[in-house]
């Protein structure tokens, strides 16, 4: 019994911090929150950023790795 509490006590622990860390790394802003995730999840996730970003008629594609190299060009 005191090893089954041992094990829930750092499964709650591991979650909580995974949890706290997710919210850091997500960038929110990116995000639109008036689509529905069960409707159309890649907009949910990425609407706001494929509105405001411009893929250059050169490439084929454009993602936060090329604005990135961009941006420490400049």
């Amino acid at each position: 019994m005191n090893k089954l509490k041992i094990k829930f006590t750092a499964l709650l622990l591991l979650l909580i911090s995974v949890t706290a860390f997710a919210q850091d790394i997500i960038d929110k802003s990116a995000m639109d929150l008036s689509v529905n995730p069960g409707d159309d999840f890649f907009s949910y996730v990425n609407g706001t950023w494929v509105k405001n970003t411009e893929i250059p008629a050169d490439l084929s594609r454009y993602g936060s790795f090329d604005a990135l190299r961009e941006n420490n060009s400049k």
